[in-house]
């Protein structure tokens, strides 16, 4: 199990390289700062296609399919139920994370669409676990199942949290900004609460990915 763990960790590395590398892109082309609080994941690909972030793209997709593996060869046992559908579960949410990334806001529909199944699926994960975790405490009675139990329980309220937020919403308007000269622009609000809704579903998909990687270690 040591090396399917070593996969969890190349993909967050994946995810972070992806991360500081199409910050600096961002930046470099468009003279603006990104902030994960008002901009989507997408945005990273704004009016350049895949080749304008080339190496942040190329990191990201890397992560994705380190994570695709991971879920894919953590249950070797396939006695669990639970543990079955997070394989299943924790694929689909990859895939979403690749889509949404290349999705441009345009398609709101398809944005939408898949920003809710993303966010029922990564609550999902943690849920399962759950389920799981406390299936082999109670075959097994160690300890171990249940301190993980209750981590998993954590995360799921977080991600139960994130997915009913009340501000949620699938639209936002430009707020007025008056400029120096007194006139007025209309500006990109300063939170987006869908945008960082996406980007802390990604977040915890990862943190949830850890969790179960440190788990297996144990069992």
């Amino acid at each position: 199990m040591g090396a399917v763990f070593a996969i969890c960790i190349a993909s967050i590395i994946f995810f972070v390289v992806g991360i500081a590398v199409s910050n600096i892109s961002y930046v470099h082309r468009f003279q603006i700062k990104y902030s994960s609080r008002r901009m989507f994941p997408f945005e990273y690909n704004y009016k350049s296609g895949f080749r304008g972030n080339f190496y942040g793209n190329t990191a990201f997709i890397l992560s994705f399919l380190a994570l695709i593996a991971f879920y894919i060869l953590f249950d070797q046992k396939h006695t669990n139920g639970f543990l079955i559908y997070v394989l299943g579960a924790g694929v689909v949410a990859c895939i979403l994370m690749g889509i949404l990334l290349f999705l441009p806001l345009y398609f709101l529909k398809a944005h939408a669409l898949l920003d809710i199944v993303l966010f029922v699926v990564n609550f999902s994960i943690p849920a399962s676990m759950i389920m799981g975790s406390f299936k082999m405490f109670q075959a097994s009675s160690n300890n171990v199942h249940l301190i993980f139990f209750v981590l998993f329980i954590i995360v799921a309220l977080a991600c139960f949290a994130l997915m009913l937020n009340p501000k949620l919403s699938f639209t936002f308007k430009a707020v007025e900004e008056v400029q120096p000269d007194g006139s007025v622009k209309k500006v990109r609000p300063r939170m987006i609460v869908l945008a960082f809704t996406e980007w802390m579903s990604y977040y915890l998909i990862y943190l949830t990915s850890l969790i179960i990687g440190v788990y297996i270690l144990f069992i």
